[in-house]
């Protein structure tokens, strides 16, 4: 087996491409377009117990990255509730007509709901990052069907 060797300039430094693999992660996946398919969904609450939030996890259906899975988390501490809800239900409209209007307090009582109408559904998702807070948003573009 040949291993190549790839150089990069990154803020003057040069780096390997062994060492950028490692950096990166083995489950890294770029920003872009992907055919997902959400397969985990679960409501915990925090460890400081001040606000629940939703783990989720697409799985990519084809492609370079298939297989490979991207998480988010829909948090509803207070402040982010309304983001939270809207990012909830750009999945949700995409599937169904009907969306949501979740807080902290009504989470609960809701999630079965939002997990029936979203579990194992697929979408055409764009993944967008953002390296300033080192964050994810995966924003459905329209429901495979």
């Amino acid at each position: 087996m040949v291993v190549h060797r790839v150089m990069i300039l990154e803020g003057g430094n040069m780096i390997n491409s062994e060492d950028l693999s490692i950096l990166l992660g083995p489950n890294y996946v770029p920003e872009g377009d992907y055919n997902v398919q959400l397969r985990e969904m679960d409501l915990s609450p925090s460890k400081d117990n001040d606000h629940y939030y939703i783990l989720t996890y697409f799985e990519i259906m084809d492609g370079s990255y298939c297989g490979r899975m991207i998480k988010q988390v829909w948090s509803f501490r207070r402040g982010q509730e309304q983001r939270t809800t809207n990012r909830i239900n750009n999945f949700l409209l995409k599937t169904t007509c009907e969306g949501i209007n979740a807080t902290n307090d009504t989470i609960c009582s809701v999630f079965d709901k939002i997990r029936s109408k979203l579990l194992n559904e697929k979408f055409v998702a764009r993944l967008i990052k953002n390296v300033d807070s080192r964050s994810e948003l995966l924003f459905a573009e329209k429901a495979l069907f």
